[in-house]
């Protein structure tokens, strides 16, 4: 049987639902959330967190697991947000953004997806199946930045030789030919 030790889950929760930080902390066993009500209290939180190492902000993939980000808040507010903590705390793009909302049409699911949200979440919340989604989102995102995808600028097409067509063609009409008296 193996044994797994189970880290404390540190997540940034963005938004003015309540409800949804007090969830969080009943799990408190688990899971460690630091609330914040906007975009600049959670850049205040995050450079508190974060060390600033030769010209560069270092430090905050290993202090944070995912930011949750809720719906009522002003998108482009969010999009901006993301944009600078990628650019600013992590480059790598090892931190997972999730989006929490009471309810998400397909369209919002679409556009969140478009602005780099990592996934987005309905209530109520099934708090072990998002921690373990956020686990699973970190792992893929440190894994995927670990290789290069390549590709190449023109796949060379497979043409069919004149005289192989020309031989297809025939057997497959004499084919024909034979076997159709029984055809009928």
């Amino acid at each position: 049987m193996e044994v797994l030790t189970q880290q404390k889950t540190h997540i940034l929760y963005l938004g003015i639902n309540k409800r949804f930080a007090q969830e969080f902390h009943r799990n408190s066993g688990q899971v460690q959330v630091a609330t914040v009500e906007n975009a600049s209290s959670a850049l205040k939180w995050l450079h508190n967190q974060s060390d600033f190492v030769s010209g560069k902000w270092q430090g905050i993939s290993t202090n944070l697991d995912a930011f949750i980000c809720d719906e009522n808040l002003v998108e482009e507010e969010l999009v901006e947000l993301k944009a600078y903590v990628e650019q600013t705390f992590d480059p790598a793009k090892k931190i997972p953004f999730l989006l929490l909302g009471n309810a998400l049409s397909k369209a919002d699911k679409v556009r969140a997806m478009e602005n780099g949200f990592d996934d987005c979440f309905v209530h109520p919340i099934d708090f072990n199946r998002l921690l373990d989604r956020i686990s699973f989102l970190k792992e893929l995102k440190t894994n995927l930045r670990k290789q290069e995808i390549q590709t190449t600028a023109e796949q060379k097409k497979y043409r069919v030789g004149f005289w192989k067509r020309s031989f297809d063609i025939l057997l497959a009409g004499s084919v024909l030919l034979v076997a159709s008296p029984f055809l009928l």
